[in-house]
C-alpha cells in the first residue's frame, strides 16, 4: 500500500515514483485507487499489469584516467 499526501489542484498531472526491487520475473497486477474526501463519486480505480523482467547483468566499465 502506497500513500501520497493531500494534492494542490495546481497542475494536470501528478507523478508518484514507485521504486521497489522485485525478487522474480512474471507479472504484477496492481490496482490504484484514486479516492476524494471532498467530492463524492470523484473515486477512480484503475487495474495495471506490469511485467518484470529478469535482472539484466550489466558489464562492467572501465574508464581511462583521463575520465576520472
Amino acid at each position: 500500500m502506497f500513500a501520497v499526501e493531500k494534492l494542490p489542484i495546481t497542475e494536470r498531472v501528478f507523478v508518484k515514483e514507485i521504486k521497489e526491487r522485485m525478487t522474480a520475473p512474471g507479472v504484477i497486477n496492481l490496482t490504484l485507487l484514486l479516492r476524494n474526501d471532498s467530492y463524492r463519486g470523484f473515486d477512480k480505480r484503475i487495474d495495471l499489469k506490469i511485467p518484470v523482467q529478469r535482472e539484466v547483468v550489466r558489464a562492467t566499465v572501465e574508464y581511462d584516467d583521463e575520465d576520472i
